[in-house]
């Protein structure tokens, strides 16, 4: 009986053993940084997820762009809406006499949300050996560029913003305030972004998922707008050349790119991707929807027009 005893108790022990080494492990149901960043796989989805997001703030760029411009309000020497629609305070976006209580976009329009995502995969994408050369020069080239365009974004509308450009792990609730930096600043941070970018794509032109990833094109559109921009506060000729030479360099390395033969084919359906586009915002059929709403007036009221 004792025998049978002490083997029963063995098997038990081995039992034990076995089933702690087999649970001994971490989860795999839910992400974390412990266990993401493991693959090639991991950090392209998280790169797919950057333009996500980045797709998800169309609507606000075109409320801080368009709707400040002189498309939109009223006919000239007419001060009714052109649609004799109820602008609703809308009307402030295009009149530029935004204030405190109506700002138009509250938040920094979200932006720092994706921008602690982008500070994420630049640290990652420095400590990691899984992703090959090509694509982790293309995702830093992408990183520094969507940063750069958020930034360049909030200091047009905003002016002072707060920068942010390291990775957050953890925070400190004692220590969150930060105060914002000035045009200047933040101006500084744009164009070494863009250099950044700019380098890190280095001679590779491509585009990628039919052109709705960042590319070094888009990149290069964007520095020429942000030279030109500050070529109009105090950069002078200095700052058109190199917005101008940004545009050159497209022309030189992109041949490709050219007018369609057709207007109506820029909108086709069928030409996604094409010759004329060099970065776009892909809303896919189910999977994922811009809302147009906002864009147009009344059906009755186009009807009348």
């Amino acid at each position: 009986m004792k025998k049978i005893l002490f083997i029963a108790s063995t098997l038990a022990i081995i039992a034990f053993n076995s089933c702690k080494d087999s649970l001994d492990l971490a989860p795999i149901s839910s992400i974390s940084d412990g266990n993401y960043w493991k693959t090639a796989e991991q950090f392209d989805a998280f790169v797919a997820g950057l333009h996500a997001r980045f797709r998800s703030h169309t609507g606000t760029f075109q409320t801080l762009g368009e709707m400040r411009a002189d498309i939109f309000g009223t006919d000239p020497g007419n001060s009714s809406a052109f649609t004799g629609e109820a602008t609703q305070g809308v009307e402030r976006l295009w009149t530029n006499n935004l204030d405190l209580d109506n700002a138009g976009v509250s938040n920094y329009g979200g932006f720092y949300t994706n921008i602690a995502q982008i500070n994420l995969l630049i640290d990652k994408l420095s400590k990691t050996d899984v992703v090959s050369a090509a694509n982790r020069s293309s995702y830093l080239g992408m990183a520094y560029g969507m940063r750069a365009y958020y930034y360049f974004q909030m200091t047009r509308a905003w002016g002072k913003v707060i920068i942010q450009t390291d990775p957050t792990y953890a925070i400190d609730v004692t220590n969150l305030a930060k105060p914002a930096s000035d045009e200047a600043a933040v101006m500084q941070l744009i164009k070494a972004d863009i250099e950044q970018s700019v380098n890190n794509f280095g001679s590779d032109y491509s585009f990628r998922n039919t052109k709705s990833f960042w590319s070094k094109s888009a990149t290069l559109m964007l520095k020429a707008e942000v030279f030109l921009w500050t070529s109009y506060r105090g950069g002078g000729n200095a700052d058109a050349t190199i917005a101008k030479s940004a545009l050159t360099e497209i022309q030189t390395n992109v041949p490709s790119l050219a007018l369609l033969p057709s207007y109506a084919s820029v909108f086709s359906a069928t030409t996604k991707g094409h010759n004329e586009m060099i970065f776009a915002c892909r809303n896919l059929l189910n999977e994922s929807s811009l809302s147009i709403g906002s864009f147009i007036p009344q059906s009755g009221l186009i009807a009348n027009f």
